[in-house]
């Protein structure tokens, strides 16, 4: 199988090393950021020129986000036409509503928009040791289950827990709410300039049962199938009572 890898923690990530060894059987192409890219949800380059930097056979840096690295390696900027696109492995989880600024879960969202099955794959730890053997072994063995049961307009989403033994199970879940205790910290340099830090704790009473984050707080992997269309409601008009004026009424 042809797999293109990428992910939104850079090209010099430790988790490259480890994957490819598991994917050894395999036509493997890597195109990943040329700096971390974190939280940069589905963001794209429009106004500027893209760089990419041929490191080494079938390993490219790219000077845009996630969703470039596909975009751009899809249309034809690598010579290099994958089957199933891969990204991650992720340092950190991507969970719930986290997938909405993840730049991991992005880059698969652009592969299935553009008609390649894809799934993204993240650690829930931030700090080593990381079961990067384990969660890379994983991929490996199931690379061509996943491959076979994608399905159009959606893609697999999957987190592993801290550790991976062989007591660690496998739930297929759906994606639940991450609810932030959000604060914001500063530090003033002038009277008229301040730099403002972003900071806050998770609030874990908001846990759904079935969903992906308490999958993996119970120490398991957290499979979620994310169908990428945004969705609306058919009966809007009927539901909601809305009174919006036309601004030509408002002319004079």
């Amino acid at each position: 199988m042809k797999i293109l890898i990428t992910n939104d923690d850079g090209v010099l990530s430790p988790v490259f090393p480890i994957l490819l060894s598991r994917l050894a059987n395999h036509e493997v192409c890597v195109v990943a950021p040329d700096r971390e890219r974190s939280g940069c949800s589905h963001s794209i380059s429009l106004n500027k020129p893209i760089k990419f930097k041929h490191l080494d056979e079938n390993y490219y840096s790219c000077s845009g986000t996630p969703a470039d690295c596909v975009m751009y390696s899809l249309l034809g900027a690598i010579p290099f036409k994958p089957d199933f696109v891969i990204s991650g492995i992720n340092l950190g989880p991507n969970l719930g509503t986290d997938l909405v600024y993840s730049g991991t879960a992005a880059a698969a969202r652009q592969a299935t928009l553009m008609g390649i099955p894809a799934a993204s794959f993240s650690l829930n730890k931030f700090q080593p040791p990381f079961a990067l053997e384990e969660a890379s072994s994983f991929i490996a063995e199931n690379i061509y289950d996943l491959y076979n049961n994608s399905a159009k307009d959606y893609f697999f989403n999957v987190n592993f827990p801290e550790t991976i033994s062989e007591k660690t199970e496998i739930e297929y879940v759906n994606l639940g709410r991450r609810a932030y205790n959000d604060s914001l910290a500063h530090h003033a340099i002038c009277k008229k300039e301040k730099f403002y830090f972003l900071s806050g704790t998770l609030d874990h009473m908001a846990i759904e049962d079935d969903s992906d984050w308490a999958a993996v707080e119970r120490g398991n992997i957290a499979v979620s199938q994310i169908f990428v269309h945004p969705v609306g409601l058919k009966n809007f008009k009927k539901n909601q009572q809305l009174n919006l004026i036309n601004p030509t009424k408002l002319v004079d």
